[in-house]
């Protein structure tokens, strides 16, 4: 009889012990599960505030809409005030979705585009900031911002991407120092997407793209002689349509 009681207090430890250690592992694992979902939380929230920064009426009514192609080309003085129901003129289109603002042109030299309208002096500083998706296919070259001057000579730098009509493509800076000049090509970042800062100060200019690359220029002294200003949207070099997603705006 005693042995069997003894046999029984055993069983019961070991099983008590069996118990405890399931808890334990148990709360382990939920412990683990928690920390990823959390890990897992945070990164989609960061990546979302990134990403999806929504364009104001505010933001784009800093500007003007410049749409269609040569002397039929039409302005609206303040385009955040059409994001419902869009523009439209001369094969060319603008409309806001999802929170990002939508370009379209269909042909050679079409465009649709905002143009800052404060312009700045030589000696200001100033900074253009924004993320632009390309998702045109075929598209051969689309300028999505500019540094330009209202002196009637040309922009003085385009950002321009450049398909290679496999549905990716290349973002390049085609810039000029002088009114008259050549413009010099050079090679920013390859894909169809990137956020893009372009820095003025007292005529020095920064280019740079979310890679770390980085171009940079002098603006000879007096090579233009008016007013300085932004421009973001699509303006097509060649032929065909093109479809350019703006947003995370600062101007």
């Amino acid at each position: 009889m005693k042995k069997r009681m003894i046999k029984n207090r055993k069983s019961y430890s070991g099983l008590l012990r069996l118990g405890v250690l399931s808890t334990s592992f148990l709360l382990m694992l939920g412990n683990l599960s928690c920390s990823k979902d959390e890990a897992d939380a945070e990164v989609q929230i960061n990546e979302t505030a990134t990403t999806n920064a929504k364009v104001s009426s505010s933001t784009a009514n800093k500007a003007k809409l410049q749409i269609g192609k040569g002397g039929s080309m039409k302005e609206v003085a303040t385009p955040g005030n059409h994001f419902k129901k869009g523009v439209h003129h001369n094969s060319a289109n603008f409309f806001k979705k999802d929170g990002k603002l939508v370009f379209k042109a269909n042909g050679k030299l079409n465009r649709s585009e905002l143009r800052y309208k404060n312009g700045f002096s030589q000696d200001a500083k100033k900074t253009f900031k924004a993320s632009v998706n390309v998702t045109s296919k075929g598209m051969g070259r689309v300028s999505v911002m500019q540094l330009h001057n209202d002196s009637n000579q040309g922009p003085i730098l385009k950002l321009q991407y450049r398909s290679d009509g496999k549905g990716s493509g290349t973002f390049g800076v085609l810039y000029r120092k002088k009114a008259g000049n050549k413009d010099v090509y050079k090679h920013l970042k390859t894909g169809t997407s990137g956020t893009f800062k372009i820095s003025f100060n007292k005529r020095g200019v920064v280019v740079s793209g979310d890679n770390n690359n980085k171009i940079s220029f002098t603006i000879n002294n007096n090579g233009w002689k008016g007013k300085y200003y932004w421009k973001t949207g699509a303006y097509n070099q060649t032929g065909g349509q093109s479809r350019v997603l703006v947003n995370n705006i600062s101007w």
